[in-house]
């Protein structure tokens, strides 16, 4: 790869050109006429010196001619660093193919327009550019190929869309068959679930040798207002609660409007604290279950896709948490649950083995059991325990409780987590950045059950099992509590994993559905069912239809109504994917792969016009016009002749 190249190596014949310089000034050489003088003694010895002077000046004439054409000549071949990838924009006819993130994420809004709108402005900039036929195609998200680029007829973005990451790399792959050498241009604001997506892509063998271009568009300085959970009481006392996350760096005022199936009720003012969540609680005057409706926050953010948050109202069930533990070690168990759940909904109680009773293990509906003493026989006292309602045990001891085929091991380089996916219903939406925070020094192995996360040396540390009808158990391979096992309640990882802990043994005890994320692939329930299954939309139009179809995919978030044949209708939810609600943002991955470069718009448009490096290219032109004036300096001008008086 090292070297220079040229994009017109047939240019270089002109340097030949040079070679007739020389020929010319022989051709036009003065003839020497030989005279005989009797003495030389009337010659001065200048006449000798300028005879000299006029020989050296010719020769570095004849140079100067000979450099000037030679080099421009090398001028319009084109020199080029061949170890140097970006080489391959500077070729007008090199096929470009180029993918423009659809996410939601790109529809947000400041004074310059939103991402997905200079991105498609970029596009047709660098149509202009480079206006060969075919050389520039662009991915379609709904045929899943590059084809040609057309030009945008209003200047506006296409609607978002569900980005496939696997028929993104196939179709990748597909044209790195057909052209080894291929350039791909991806422009993204590459906020956290498409970069960490493009990151995991690109560490592959796919682009090992073809150029993979990452162009930003990440907001300056970004914010947003969404509200995030919804709360439903349904009991003597009506009301919800919301809750809305403010990221901006400063308090934020708005208007909530809260809709119930097709009732408006009077908008409410309120403002949010800086970086802050904020919880709400809504007075309604009636809201019985399965009723839908949406809460909206108007506050001018510049994200304005996910201000609406539809819910369907549930019976309110408050849950029971019990800790067992040293009451010292495990206080961050208790403020992790709490932290992320508005008040009166969880109740936490902590104990010790020894208070231990019977009637306290059966009136909780959530069991952790952390390490000390007395852990192993709280395992065996929650195990003997028979509850007619459901119940999850979050098991979270130390080595003290290993038995059967678990065993204890310790190492002296710690260990972080990887979660098993951050698809599924359990890890939907999770903030998994985290996880890398995280250093394990002991833990358990011979865990049982389906893991949901794994060890850095690729064993399990979390596990689910259903043991019963009424138990669920989740176990973990290191202690939650104060531990020196490892460091897990120290980190931002703690908080939000103890609240999908608890949130999943809250569904699992209420039966609840989770809800459906717009324009994201959902696994069909009613695969081959005897007869299909109707989804209706609000207005009860008939959307789709489930039967034998694996996946299924709503567009648009709002309340829709699944009727099985079997079995009693039920309102469901949709709403927009969680994960691009977050204003977080990283430059996608570039150590350790040579042919992915990250460029600014700016910078793209440079390579693709021939102005960048302009000032390398202007040094030879430079060159050349101090050779020109160099040689009309050196060219010899006719003396001339002084005029003789007329008498």
């Amino acid at each position: 790869m090292g070297g220079i190249g040229f994009t017109a190596p047939a240019l270089l014949w002109g340097m030949a050109a040079a070679l007739a310089v020389p020929l010319i000034h022989l051709l036009k050489r003065p003839k020497t006429v030989r005279l005989t003088f009797s003495t030389l003694r009337f010659f001065d010895e200048s006449s000798v010196t300028a005879r000299r002077s006029r020989k050296l000046r010719k020769l570095l004439l004849l140079i100067t001619r000979m450099l000037c054409i030679a080099l421009i000549a090398l001028i319009f071949s084109g020199p080029y660093n061949r170890s140097d990838p970006l080489r391959l924009l500077h070729d007008p006819v090199h096929p470009v193919y180029v993918a423009i993130d659809p996410t939601p994420s790109m529809t947000y809004r400041d004074k310059n327009g939103s991402p997905a709108e200079r991105a498609h402005s970029l596009l047709d900039s660098l149509a202009v550019l480079r206006p060969h036929p075919g050389s520039i195609s662009v991915y379609a998200t709904q045929s899943c190929s590059f084809t040609a680029v057309q030009l945008s007829d209003d200047g506006t973005a296409p609607p978002v869309e569900l980005f496939d990451a696997a028929a993104f790399a196939n179709a990748c792959r597909e044209t790195v068959h057909r052209t080894p050498d291929a350039v791909f241009i991806f422009m993204s604001d590459f906020q956290g679930a498409i970069a960490s997506t493009l990151d995991s892509l690109l560490s592959g063998p796919l682009f090992e040798k073809a150029l993979f271009i990452s162009v930003s568009f990440t907001p300056h300085k970004p914010w947003n207002v969404y509200p995030t959970e919804i709360r439903t009481s349904t009991g003597a006392v009506p009301g919800i609660k919301v809750r809305l996350v403010n990221t901006a760096p400063r308090a934020v005022s708005g208007k909530l409007q809260v809709t119930i199936n097709t009732l408006r009720m009077v908008p409410r003012s309120c403002t949010l604290a800086p970086e802050a969540d904020t919880v709400l609680d809504i007075a309604v005057q009636s809201l019985a279950p399965a009723e839908g409706g949406s809460i909206r926050f108007d506050c001018g953010d510049p994200l304005p896709f996910d201000d609406t948050r539809y819910f369907v109202a549930e019976e309110d069930i408050p849950s029971s948490i019990l800790i067992i533990g040293d009451p010292a070690a495990t206080w961050p168990v208790a403020a992790a649950i709490t932290a992320n759940e508005p008040s009166g909904h969880r109740s936490v109680a902590r104990c010790t083995y020894e208070q231990l009773s019977i009637k306290t293990l059966s009136a909780a509906d959530v069991i952790i059991i952390c390490s000390g003493d007395g852990a192993r026989q709280s395992r065996e006292l929650v195990g003997s325990i028979v509850r007619p309602e459901k119940q999850t045990v979050i098991d979270a001891c130390d080595s003290t409780c290993c038995s059967g085929n678990e065993h204890w091991r310790s190492t002296k380089k710690p260990l972080s987590l990887t979660l098993a996916d951050t698809v599924s219903d359990f890890w939907r939406g999770f903030p998994s950045l985290h996880a890398a925070d995280v250093h394990i020094y002991g833990y358990r192995t011979g865990l049982t059950g389906m893991p949901l996360a794994y060890l850095s040396n690729g064993l399990p540390f979390i596990t689910l099992q259903k043991v019963s009808e009424n138990r669920l158990s989740i176990t973990l391979a290191s202690p939650a509590d104060i531990n020196s096992a490892d460091n897990l309640c120290e980190t931002a990882f703690f908080v939000p994993l103890l609240d999908r802990l608890i949130r999943h043994a809250e569904r699992f005890r209420a039966r609840t559905r989770p809800p459906w994320i717009a324009g994201h692939p959902e696994k069909n329930p009613y695969l081959g069912a005897h007869t299909a299954v109707p989804v209706l939309n609000a207005e009860g139009k008939q959307l789709l239809l489930l039967q034998y179809q694996p996946f299924f995919t709503i567009d648009n978030p709002g309340v829709y109504r699944v009727i099985p044949a079997d079995a009693a209708p039920y309102p469901t939810v949709t709403i927009v994917d969680p994960a691009e609600s977050r204003t977080v943002y990283h430059a996608p991955q570039t150590v350790g792969l040579p042919m992915h470069t990250v460029l600014t718009a700016e910078e793209l448009s440079a390579h693709f016009s021939g102005r960048q490096g302009m000032p390398w290219r202007i040094i030879p032109w430079i060159v050349v016009g101090i050779l020109l004036i160099l040689e009309l300096l050196l060219r010899e001008r006719p003396a001339s002749i002084p005029k003789q008086p007329v008498a």
